[in-house]
């Protein structure tokens, strides 16, 4: 098999760690003293026997120092779901994103290449890799997954959007331990970046055959697939449930709220003196009802690390309790391409409001109606960066020749506050003022209300809207702001009710694996109902037409192509329709610094930019795709002593 570009990667990395380390299979290895006890007793493998083959082993590089085993790292969440906790702890994809955001690197998957025709994608994975109860993880896993769970038309849950092509389903097959194919109907040069997102979708495709089989009908008389499923549902909250994370669940207290982890012995990773990782013996987190809750806790030193949660507008008060809380406050980036992003639906369900909506003169006339340099002064201190609403400034794809300038036009399109211009657009729209009270009508002379959905616990956007209200009402149009539970919003919006959807920050570094900002392929964004009729192959919503099905289009195109570069340059053309027939999202700032506290005992949490060790880290905690924190490796944080 000819080598890929990542098995050159992977050997320079292998050569870089022999030079510096003496070698990933060269090493002793340690582990924590938690676990000393119970090797010398017989009751845990030697962590030598616990690791992968040596060659395997993924060694991290500390961002400032080699740690010291101990501690709990306390952590706040405001559901069950704990994505506080999974994205701390739970990015382990096959593939990863490099920290620097520059592209990815091996995961659990040592390795990945392409056939010439993009059809077939083989993944190798690390070997002797072990499940927390010590199980080894190989392809069964994977197989399981796919042949006894999604492909059993027995068991309700199926294949995620990622696992079609050209409309049908890929197909998995399995050529040795550690060896997998990914089979597809048409090019898919795109797939690991897919496998590469948030901690959702490993924990579908990581499925612990020698566990689950025990519940499934298939494998046990005892079994049933009600109960199964329940085993695959919340997965993180079930003790038993084997892992492949850091940590592991040790107890979920439902009735305290209340969850604890604790490090996983069988963790394939070391640092570069071979210490086994993670460094911290516990996470703790505690489940709080209101989020804003959270800022005041950090500042009463109550957390230990808290990554998520906060808003700008959060910033001086954290700034202000740093000693009092024994904390420091380290300012990564939302990399947003929007504060708040507002996205216009399309497929609105009221037929008149559509014919308003779908008015590219209405669409540009609000956005012209902002007075931005307000919104950024009263709401973030001057801190943001006047533009309309784009992808963020990180976004892979602007690496390209006309990256920049393509981005520069999208940053600048209908972002000048012109309430002349806005009011000149809306008269040729035929939404004139009828009856005289002040207000503007639709075109066929019913009231025109527009009605901004955002969550209840969201106030920094909250205040945003009502700035951009007030700036609305002097262009004549009516508007008000639809605090709701974020269920509720999200609800709404795929059904096609909601008019506006609004979230304090918007964007994606990485188009492919989540498109939904500019291309109609999910139900949710400025498109719901179009991308339904994608979702399920024309089955439910409505077919595209117009802009909608050129983009559509244009994203059939982009993962059929294996050109990088020419992949860049089919989404610049997607983001040149959002330019020359939108907006179809707004916003009134972007570029915002994202406040994060770390107790001042607690070490290796990078700074935004170069760190000690030499390599270059960018943060950025709006997209969750990436999977900051996780992706600049948790394992490696640890409390000095």
């Amino acid at each position: 098999m000819k080598a890929s570009r990542n098995s050159i990667l992977l050997l320079a990395v292998v050569l870089t760690v022999s030079l510096l380390s003496g070698s990933a299979w060269a090493m002793t290895y340690q582990e924590a003293p938690m676990f000393e006890e119970q090797v010398q007793a017989g009751l845990l493998p030697t962590v030598a026997e616990r690791l992968p083959v040596a060659s395997d082993i993924v060694v991290v590089d500390p961002v400032e120092s080699i740690g010291q085993y101990g501690g709990t790292w306390r952590m706040v969440d405001t559901g069950p779901g704990l994505g506080q906790f999974s994205m701390a702890a739970a990015v382990e994809p096959l593939v990863r994103w490099l920290p620097d955001l520059s592209g990815y690197e091996p995961g659990l998957a040592k390795d990945w290449d392409y056939s010439d025709d993009g059809r077939t994608l083989t993944i190798y994975l690390r070997e002797g890799v072990k499940w927390s109860d010590g199980y080894p993880f190989t392809t069964e896993d994977i197989m399981f997954w796919w042949d006894d769970l999604i492909t059993n038309r027995e068991y309700p849950e199926s294949a995620p959007r990622w696992a079609w092509s050209g409309g049908e389903r890929m197909d998995v097959v399995a050529l040795d331990e550690y060896t997998i194919q990914f089979q597809f109907a048409q090019p898919y040069f795109t797939f690991h970046t897919a496998v590469a997102q948030g901690f959702w979708e490993n924990r579908g495709y990581y499925a612990p055959k020698h566990y689950l089989t025990q519940f499934h009908p298939e494998y046990s008389d005892d079994g049933d697939y009600v109960t199964l499923r329940e085993m695959r549902t919340d997965v993180h909250l079930n003790p038993e449930y084997p892992g492949l994370y850091a940590w592991m669940t040790e107890s979920w207290d439902a009735a305290r709220g209340v969850f604890r982890a604790v490090r996983n012995p069988y963790f394939w990773k070391v640092d570069t003196e071979g210490n086994q990782l993670p460094y911290i013996d516990y996470i703790e987190v505690t489940i709080i009802q209101d989020s804003n809750m959270i800022p005041l806790q950090a500042s009463a030193g109550e957390l230990d690390a808290q990554f998520r949660g906060f808003s700008f507008r959060d910033i001086s008060l954290l700034m202000e309790n740093q000693e009092r809380g024994d904390y420091r406050v380290i300012l990564w980036q939302y990399g947003d391409g929007g504060a708040p992003m507002i996205f216009i639906n399309w497929d609105v369900t009221d037929l008149a409001l559509r014919e308003v909506f779908r008015n590219q003169n209405f669409r540009q006339a609000i956005s012209y109606a902002l007075d931005r340099q307000r919104i950024n002064e009263i709401v973030f201190n001057g801190f943001g960066t006047i533009q309309n609403a784009t992808m963020s400034h990180f976004l892979v794809h602007y690496n390209h020749p006309d990256g920049p300038a393509t981005h520069e036009r999208w940053m600048n399109a209908y972002a000048q506050h012109d309430p002349e211009l806005a009011k000149q657009l809306l008269d040729d729209a035929g939404i004139v003022d009828l009856n005289g009270d002040g207000f503007r009508q639709k075109p066929d002379g019913s009231a025109l209300r527009l009605l901004y959905d955002v969550s209840a616990t969201d106030l920094q956007s909250i205040d945003a809207l009502q700035l951009m209200i007030e700036d609305l009402a002097e262009v004549g149009i009516n508007a008000s702001v639809n605090s709701v539970s974020g269920e509720l919003m999200g609800s709404r919006s795929q059904s096609g009710e909601i008019q506006f959807q609004t979230f304090g920050y918007g964007s994606e570094v990485d188009l492919i694996p989540f498109p939904d900002n500019v291309f109609p392929v999910g139900n949710t964004r400025f498109h719901p109902l179009t991308g339904l009729w994608q979702q399920t192959g024309g089955e439910e919503g409505e077919e595209p037409t117009g802009v909608m099905r050129e983009l559509l289009d244009i994203y059939y195109e982009v993962i059929r192509t294996g050109d990088e570069q020419e992949r860049n340059g089919l989404i610049l053309r997607a983001i040149d329709l959002h330019i020359d027939e939108g907006p179809f999202i707004y916003a009134p700032v972007a570029h915002i610094p994202a406040p994060v506290i770390v107790k001042s005992n607690m070490r290796n949490v990078p700074e935004f930019g170069v760190a000690p060790n030499g390599k270059t880290y960018y943060p950025v905690l709006g997209p969750w795709a990436p999977g900051f924190p996780g992706t600049v490796e948790c394992s490696q944080f640890y409390f000095v002593q």
